[in-house]
């Protein structure tokens, strides 16, 4: 099984799941991860894992001096491939689309 099979996000998001991500989101500094870059990506990444999001691989917040460090399977979400990266907050991106969609009357 390889890394993006390992990756399952909570199946069915909820409000209290939306609040928790954007509240991470703007401790991180971001207003919006819809720019589509490299730094849009990890901090929907590092969103999803302090929210809760993240059914596997684990994850961990580490709280150091200089902040917090976010991992995702035991590696450091800064230390990983871009590309990785760019496909992990891809996903998560969807995931809050697809949860914020108005359902039919």
């Amino acid at each position: 099984m390889g890394w993006q099979d390992d990756f399952k996000l909570v199946d069915d998001l909820r409000q209290r799941h939306l609040y928790a991500f954007d509240e991470a989101l703007r401790a991180l500094g971001g207003l919006s991860f819809a720019g589509g870059g490299s730094i849009s990506a990890q901090h929907a990444l590092c969103a999803a894992i302090k929210a809760g999001w993240i059914e596997t691989p684990a994850v961990e917040v580490g709280t150091f001096d200089q902040g917090e460090r976010f991992y995702l399977g035991g590696e450091d979400v800064g230390e990983l491939h871009g590309g990785k990266v760019f496909w992990y907050g891809s996903q998560v991106t969807k995931a809050y689309q697809e949860a914020i969609k108005i359902p039919p009357n």
